[in-house]
């Protein structure tokens, strides 16, 4: 007579869209918008100071790439200590491996970005610009797909 074998049901993975709403509010909240904060004062300070307003002044100096960092940072935190569904095991790897690229390219373009006074004139400020945009909005969708695959049960 043959041993009975156990089988193993998987769960389907499931999502309380109430608490990925109230996750997302949080995160925006506090993770984004307080992110800003520094290059709202930056702003100010430029007008006060007359060196004008404009985006290239705002984000010349790539520091968007570092709240870019910040914020995927601590998405990718969230999403490798919470327990995840073993069916999004690969789409977690996949999320973790990108989020990383991006942390090493955006802190690299900031390096290269940061120029001392008497080097400004060999940075190109709408490159810089327009590459920390694009950083800034895949960071952004990077962490909302961590901190939603985070709450998948």
């Amino acid at each position: 007579m043959a041993a009975p074998t156990a089988q193993v049901t998987r769960r389907p993975a499931s999502l309380d869209m109430r608490e990925v709403g109230l996750k997302l509010s949080k995160w925006f909240l506090f993770e984004v918008v307080f992110a800003l904060v520094p290059l709202g004062f930056n702003w100010l300070g430029s007008i006060l100071h007359g060196g004008g307003s404009g985006i290239n002044v705002i984000l010349g100096r790539g520091e968007l790439l570092l709240v870019s960092t910040a914020i995927v940072a601590a998405s990718l935190g969230d999403l490798v200590n919470k327990g995840l569904n073993p069916q999004l095991r690969g789409f977690k790897q996949l999320l973790v491996g990108v989020g990383i690229f991006l942390i090493v390219a955006a802190t690299w373009l900031y390096a290269e970005a940061a120029a001392t006074p008497g080097e400004a004139a060999t940075v190109d400020l709408g490159l810089v610009v327009t590459l920390s945009l694009t950083v800034a909005l895949v960071a952004i969708i990077l962490s909302m797909a961590c901190l939603v695959v985070a709450e998948v049960k």
